[in-house]
């Protein structure tokens, strides 16, 4: 049986406190008990993931993002404590976006002001068609001529294309980069993207997460495996369904009927 803190010492080497966005560093969300029998990783810490972690015996839950009360009643019942990483495994030298990064085929990686950057020789076809065989989804939102061929790639890890994110949009524009890959994609990223001759790619806010999380949960069972601790890992992510006849930035140029490149289909039914 682990404790809490031979757990904590190896997330401590894999995702360092001090990488972590100020104010955002590894917390607990709710901690019962100090024993770590059973260990599951997700990127949220929904219901059904809560119950599904006490199904299967884990006393320890290792999420991406926040829990705000999910599941309270057998969380509490089971005695599962959640530990929140977030920023500190974005950003990691094995983390999300540079797991997402090296999945995507890009080289001469490099981190600055909390966004990667890559180099790539693809297409944006084949860039986006990658992106879709990673995180498992058939439909992505995207912005963008296909056949153009994209060179240096941005990776912002998260809701980076909401509009408090811009100056990270600069930043990766003045560094040199074509194409940025992102979460949450809004009208004002659109816009400049149109303007500034961008390619933008959507994975999702929690799918962005998937590819390092699932790294995580491996290199963990790697690690734990030996000492009698066994990891799970939850795949199931957020995402919207996406449907469009038309592009916000070119909304009060045309009509439906206008529908330029990017637009998004819907899902099957």
């Amino acid at each position: 049986m682990l404790s809490h803190g031979q757990v904590l010492a190896v997330l401590e080497e894999l995702a360092p406190r001090a990488g972590a966005e100020p104010g955002d560093e590894p917390c607990y969300e709710i901690m019962n008990g100090d024993n770590c029998n059973r260990l599951a990783i997700c990127a949220e810490p929904t219901e059904r993931h809560l119950y599904l972690a006490a199904s299967d015996g884990a006393d320890f839950v290792i999420t991406h993002h926040a829990w705000h009360g999910e599941g309270e009643d057998v969380v509490r019942s089971k005695g599962i404590s959640i530990y929140r990483l977030h920023s500190a495994w974005d950003l990691a030298p094995d983390g999300n976006a540079a797991t997402l990064a090296r999945m995507m085929g890009l080289t001469d990686l490099l981190l600055n002001d909390g966004c990667f950057t890559g180099l790539t020789g693809l297409s944006l076809r084949a860039l986006l068609e990658r992106c879709q065989r990673i995180i498992g989804r058939s439909v992505l939102p995207y912005y963008g001529d296909l056949s153009v061929a994209v060179r240096t790639v941005g990776i912002i890890p998260g809701s980076g294309f909401m509009s408090v994110f811009r100056r990270h949009w600069e930043s990766l524009k003045i560094n040199g980069c074509d194409t940025i890959v992102s979460g949450d994609l809004s009208h004002t990223a659109l816009r400049y993207a149109q303007e500034e001759g961008l390619n933008l790619i959507d994975l999702g806010h929690s799918g962005m997460a998937k590819p390092g999380l699932a790294h995580l949960a491996y290199l963990l069972r790697c690690r734990l495996l030996a000492l009698g601790c066994e990891v799970d890992f939850y795949d199931e992510i957020l995402m919207a369904s996406h449907y469009t006849a038309w592009s916000l930035p070119r909304q009060e140029e045309g009509t439906q009927n206008d529908a330029p490149q990017g637009v998004v289909l819907p899902f099957p039914r």
